[in-house]
């Protein structure tokens, strides 16, 4: 697990042409949750980094869909599921 106050974003393409994505969070927030089950955030940024709309899977499978609109805004969405 990553030192207290250090973020690991770690993403894989599962399918680049479909925008299908992989992807596994380790906040070190020193809080006793270890993984991000479903870091809307994360995917955002990725999102606005890649320039295309991604359907994230993260963590033990919740899904993170997201797509970028006008003026700069990126709509995210998905589903979870309970660990």
């Amino acid at each position: 697990m990553p030192p207290p106050g250090e973020w690991i974003y770690a993403w894989a393409w599962q399918d680049e042409a479909a925008g299908r994505v992989r992807a596994r969070a380790f906040p070190g927030r020193g809080d006793g949750i270890d993984e991000d089950e479903a870091t809307g955030a994360a995917a955002l940024l990725l999102t606005a980094r890649l320039g295309r709309a991604l359907c994230v899977t993260q963590g033990r499978g919740s899904q993170i869909l997201t797509a970028s609109r006008p003026g700069g805004l990126i709509e995210v969405g998905g589903r979870v599921r309970h660990a």
